[in-house]
């Protein structure tokens, strides 16, 4: 019940692109998408150059950790 089908991993993916190509989501895309595989390396390339990279989400309970660490806490 915890794993993804690779169909549910490309749809993730592809809307996480839709968002913004960071480095880790072109690299599943190029993992994915053989047929576009240079492209989508290429595109990792560029967004590892630039530093765009999916932000790490912390769950609520380490909040207070994060905060006394003076880290970034990400929550939807």
């Amino acid at each position: 019940d915890h794993f993804l089908t690779k169909e549910a991993v490309a749809e993730l993916s592809k809307k996480a692109i839709e968002k913004g190509i960071t480095y880790q989501a072109a690299l599943r895309m190029a993992a994915l998408d053989k047929e576009r595989q240079q492209y989508w390396e290429q595109k990792a390339a560029e967004a590892e150059k630039n530093k765009r990279h999916t932000p790490i989400i912390r769950p609520n309970v380490l909040k207070d950790v994060c905060k006394e660490k003076g880290e970034y806490q990400y929550e939807e």
